[in-house]
């Protein structure tokens, strides 16, 4: 038997759908034809018939007649547009909103900048925002800034964003004081909703969690403790992912919602068990605890020269927003 929506169209493996005025869900299945998305089991079949639908907040749904699916509606697979071009307050309105996703231990403001302190690992958490005007020219500002990370005995660094930067020329006055770009680093935007498969959801990072995130960044014991640390700040809802093979866990994610936004962080793979499939799993399954707790769009960071992970985001419907550069000096 097919199945179609209302206007005609086949419903197919994998659609993405609204049921009624706000259930959403993933089509898991195609009882009695043999198709199954990935990883689901097959044993379904003993029904004879039905459309298998996996939804966040129900778990799996069967519905058997065509008449049972009329208020079924497609939503969109491919990748996510927020618009052509984000103005630069909504840039500003982003970065603030991750910031309190990726919270610093310490903070404080320079005008319209933006000052974070932790512990000198992750780049978010120990840099300079330059988001907008600092109420001073350039150089002062800078100067001020460097008398605030030298009181916390940590190396200054600043993060400029395009499309969202003042004052204007600070680019070229920081390259006069010895700074340079080292790190580019993208925004992209995407959607929510997913399927969590096999992977285990939970609201701390468990130890199975931490032993991924430890060995995938080879055993930086300092890296480590501050990205932990950093995620024990963010205020709830926050999910955390894990994806176990036979050997043990693999695989590793986060998801923190506020508001309409939810923003993946700290997708990390075993080094043994990379190019497997295993991150895109992950990522499927924190959207779809994104939509069910609320969020309507998605955004993550990725390094602009790791292009296997912009491949994969590009696949799971992110699309590039903006980028940001670090800049710091040699050491």
């Amino acid at each position: 038997m097919k199945y179609a929506y209302p206007d005609g169209e086949d419903i197919r493996l994998n659609d993405r759908v609204l049921i009624g005025p706000t259930l959403r869900g993933t089509v898991a299945g195609v009882i009695g034809a043999g198709q199954y998305s990935e990883g689901i089991d097959p044993g379904w079949e003993y029904l004879k018939r039905g459309l298998l639908v996996h939804t966040n907040e129900a778990g799996f749904i069967v519905y058997f007649e065509p008449e049972d699916i009329a208020d079924f509606r497609k939503l969109s697979n491919s990748p996510f547009r927020y618009r052509e071009r984000m103005t630069p307050a909504e840039i500003i309105a982003l970065e603030d909103l991750s910031s309190r996703a990726w919270p610093a231990k310490v903070t404080g403001r320079l005008g319209g900048w933006r000052l974070n302190a932790t512990d000198g690992f992750t780049g978010r958490a120990n840099t300079c925002w330059t988001l907008e005007d600092p109420g001073r020219e350039a150089g002062e500002a800078i100067d001020a800034v460097e008398a605030w990370y030298f009181d916390r005995r940590l190396p200054p660094r600043f993060k400029t964003t395009g499309g969202a930067m003042a004052p204007a020329g600070l680019t070229d006055a920081l390259a006069a004081r010895g700074y340079s770009p080292d790190t580019q680093t993208l925004v992209m935007i995407g959607p929510v909703g997913g399927d969590p498969g096999s992977v285990h959801l939970t609201d701390t990072p468990d130890q199975p969690f931490q032993s991924v995130l430890f060995d995938a960044l080879y055993k930086d014991t300092g890296d480590a403790t501050e990205r932990l640390e950093t995620l024990g700040r963010i205020m709830p809802p926050i999910f955390f992912a894990r994806l176990d093979v036979s050997a043990g866990p693999a695989a590793i994610g986060a998801c923190a919602v506020e508001g309409d936004w939810a923003g993946l962080s700290v997708m990390r793979t075993r080094p043994d068990h990379r190019r497997q499939g295993l991150a895109r799993q992950v990522v499927s399954a924190l959207l779809a605890a994104a939509a069910g707790a609320g969020a309507t769009r998605s955004y993550l960071q990725v390094e602009a020269d790791n292009t296997g992970a912009i491949a994969l985001y590009e696949s799971c419907g992110f699309s590039k927003a903006y980028g940001y550069l670090y800049w710091g000096k040699a050491a």
